[in-house]
């Protein structure tokens, strides 16, 4: 009975750290709206992303504004690594989540059988 106690209580502190850490990648996403800081080939200096709850607004500089939803969950095979999963108007796409704190967001584009991946780094809007 007790084996059987001290792995229940195991597997539900798993859990509830598992969720703590998505509930903070959640909350750090939609705390800014992230601007494009550094030149990139996935997006223009200055391109906006704002994350709200499970919606995403994605503003161009040269304001075209596209609507679309977000999720992000952990890559399997990199153990303490998250996939962002983004579906809009243009289709879907799966950024790698390099670095994530209050003050940057790096993002490189899941594994698209190039050497180099492409990188955008974003950073809040003041």
């Amino acid at each position: 009975m007790k084996k059987r106690l001290l792995l229940l209580s195991c597997v539900a502190l798993f859990f509830f750290i598992t969720g703590c850490k998505k509930a903070r990648q959640i909350h750090l996403l939609s705390a800014h709206t992230w601007v494009v800081a550094d030149h990139s080939t996935m997006g223009t200096i200055g391109d906006e992303y704002t994350f709200h709850d499970n919606r995403l607004f994605f503003q161009t500089t040269g304001a075209l504004t596209i609507d679309g939803q977000w999720d992000t969950y952990p890559i399997t095979h990199t153990p303490g690594k998250n996939r962002l999963d983004i579906q809009s108007d243009l289709g879907q796409m799966q950024y790698d989540i390099l670095l994530l704190t209050a003050t940057k967001l790096e993002l490189s584009q899941a594994w698209n059988g190039s050497i180099s991946p492409l990188k955008m780094i974003l950073v809040p809007k003041k």
